[in-house]
C-alpha cells in the first residue's frame, strides 16, 4: 500500500471536518502563522503555544486536520494535496517546536524545518527575548 493512500485513508477516518482557510502554499497568508509577527518567540525546545501540548507528535496529530481540510471539500480527497500539507504540518511542528530565543535560531530552525525558502525574510518580523 502507498504511503499517500495510507494517509489519506488515515485522515478520512479521523472525520476531517471541513473548514475555510487561507492558501497555505502562501506564506503570507498562512492563518497558522500570521500571528508569528505578532507574538514575541521566546521559547525553548517543545515550549511554544504552536507546538502542541508540548510534544512533536502531538502537534503533528493536533495541526493535521486543520491544515488538509481544504484537501477534501469539495468531492473526493486529493491525495496529493494532503500530502502536501501533512509537509507542511511537520515543517510547522519541527519549526515551533524548537529553541527559538533569537534571530540565530529562528533561521537555524527555519532551515532544519524547511517551513519557508528564505529565513531571514521569515525571521524578519519576529521580536525575540
Amino acid at each position: 500500500m502507498k504511503l499517500s493512500t495510507i494517509i489519506t485513508q488515515t485522515i478520512l477516518l479521523t472525520g476531517i471536518i471541513a473548514s475555510p482557510i487561507a492558501n497555505p502554499d502562501d506564506e503570507s497568508s498562512n492563518p497558522l502563522l500570521e500571528k508569528r509577527a505578532e507574538n514575541r518567540i521566546c521559547t525553548d525546545a517543545l515550549k511554544h503555544k504552536q507546538c502542541h501540548l508540548n510534544n512533536y507528535q502531538n502537534c503533528v496529530s493536533y495541526w493535521t486536520q486543520p491544515m488538509s481540510a481544504d484537501c477534501y471539500v469539495p468531492g473526493p480527497p486529493d491525495p496529493v494535496c494532503a500530502q502536501q500539507r501533512l509537509q507542511q504540518v511537520h515543517a510547522h511542528c519541527r519549526f515551533y517546536c524548537s529553541k527559538i530565543k533569537n534571530r540565530a535560531d529562528c533561521e537555524k530552525a527555519v532551515k532544519d524545518s524547511g517551513i519557508a525558502k528564505n529565513p531571514q525574510g521569515y525571521c524578519k518580523n519576529i521580536k525575540f527575548c
